[in-house]
């Protein structure tokens, strides 16, 4: 694939991002990313669904296609400005995920 060396994001949301790229970009080309946060790094796949040429080369923007269920809850976090889980919810998910490990390992060391 083409590896991208003048990449610019130009905005994100929890559904994609807008980039620039010093290079070609086609409608329906997947892209690799990873995004350095505050609480940790998402990474992921995303398809191109728009893109145009201009002075620098291609800009565009990209939906997620393949970010877990973590990642965009850390990706949200993020956005909203909020590194610790805050809700309920995010407090049971990671309850809930810890006493899978430890399911997990229990039954290993059977």
């Amino acid at each position: 694939g083409t590896v991208y060396s003048d990449v610019q994001l130009r905005d994100i949301s929890s559904d994609g991002f807008g980039l620039q790229v010093g290079g070609d970009l086609k409608v329906g080309q997947t892209l690799k990313f990873e995004f350095v946060l505050s609480g940790g790094s998402v990474s992921g796949t995303a398809a191109v669904v728009w893109a145009e040429p201009f002075h620098m080369g291609y800009r565009g923007g990209a939906k997620f296609t393949g970010l877990g269920f973590f990642g965009r809850r850390r990706l949200k976090r993020s956005l909203a400005g909020k590194e610790r889980p805050e809700s309920w919810m995010d407090f049971f998910l990671i309850a809930a995920a810890a006493v899978l490990v430890a399911w997990v390992v229990v039954d290993y060391l059977k």
